[in-house]
């Protein structure tokens, strides 16, 4: 039997990997084509997006859509949730209590399904913008979920904390 062959490892998708997984920043595809241009100009794009696609699809970095926001990039494969600040957009890895899956498995009773991992979002505001929200609601809940509300577009327009 032939083995699937393995997508050619370009310069421009090693590049690409290495940024990612040198950061716990949770990157958006725009952040790594900066980064990607400082070490090699030429690189477009849509060359970026193409090989951050590729590395998801060959189990290699992990996508998060938080919230609807713009897809961030992890390549912490291992078990762990997220926390999302929904001032800023900040997302930070949770460990993942051992035996999670199962305990959740067993508490659910959901008959004909069979439930093989589960992922959770913690939400809510970080160090930084919870001083600043007075108590107030963060503009990413009070927004409305609608594609075409101008809050949502402002939103889509953010840009990711730094590290």
């Amino acid at each position: 039997m032939e083995q699937a062959a393995r997508p050619r490892e370009t310069r421009q998708r090693a590049l690409v990997y290495a940024i990612v997984a040198s950061t716990e920043s949770h990157p958006t595809a725009d952040w790594v084509y900066a980064r990607a241009r400082e070490a090699m100009p030429r690189v477009s794009l849509g060359t970026v997006y193409r090989n951050l696609q590729r590395l998801a699809a060959d189990g290699r970095i992990r996508a998060i859509d938080a919230w609807g926001r713009t897809t961030r990039w992890d390549a912490d494969l291992s078990a762990h949730h997220h926390f999302v600040c929904t001032g800023c957009g900040l997302i930070r890895d949770v460990p993942k209590p051992e035996g999670e899956d199962a305990r959740l498995a067993a508490s659910l009773r959901l008959p004909g399904f069979t439930i093989t991992a589960h992922r959770l979002e913690l939400v809510g505001l970080c160090r930084s913008c919870a001083p600043r929200s007075g108590g107030r609601r963060s503009r990413v809940i009070a927004r409305s979920r609608e594609k075409g509300s101008r809050s949502a577009k402002r939103i889509r327009k953010e840009k990711p904390c730094p590290p």
